[in-house]
């Protein structure tokens, strides 16, 4: 969030904030890992951290750049600080793009785990299993692995459903109560 912040408040930053720069970013790292997950048990999570970390980025920056003018206009007329505006406007703003992006994040972390040791890398998780099972023409335990990534992917997006679902309602009740403004 705090690097959302940053490229919210920096033009240059912002207009490279793009989901093609994270593209980019996601396969340049992508193929400097490759080699690295063979030697390196530690180059998958670090693959998985820059995966997420841009899926956050971007959605939290468009959360935080996409204030209405009439808000922002209201705070600079109250003489409101810039990190007043951020802490007032910006980020109440950017939390319903902060919970689309753990919805996005939250699977796609699962993919790219299984896909990761499916591919390459040290053979001993669950993608390393599926492999294994269906070369060995054992399809059904195969695909039941494959099963049970969707229902662990499956699982994380009801888990970031229910903490949106938790945070909106916590949200609501303070605004109920008159706390909000």
């Amino acid at each position: 969030v705090a690097h959302a912040g940053f490229a919210a408040a920096h033009r240059r930053v912002d207009d490279l904030d793009s989901p093609r720069l994270a593209e980019f970013g996601q396969a340049a790292h992508g193929l400097r890992q490759h080699r690295a997950m063979d030697r390196d048990d530690g180059a998958r999570p670090r693959g998985l951290v820059v995966v997420v970390f841009f899926v956050v980025l971007v959605n939290v920056a468009k959360g935080l750049r996409q204030v209405a003018p009439v808000h922002a206009e209201l705070m600079r007329s109250y003489a409101a600080s810039g990190w007043q505006v951020m802490r007032k406007v910006r980020v109440p703003n950017a939390v319903p793009y902060l919970f689309t992006a753990l919805r996005i994040a939250a699977p796609l972390s699962v993919i790219y785990a299984y896909v990761s040791e499916y591919f390459g890398g040290a053979q001993n998780g669950l993608g390393s299993r599926i492999s294994s099972n269906i070369a060995n023409s054992k399809n059904a335990v195969g695909w039941a692995y494959v099963v049970g990534a969707c229902l662990l992917g499956l699982g994380f997006y009801v888990i970031s459903v229910v903490l949106e679902a938790l945070a909106s309602r916590r949200t609501a009740a303070h605004d109920r109560l008159g706390a909000g403004a």
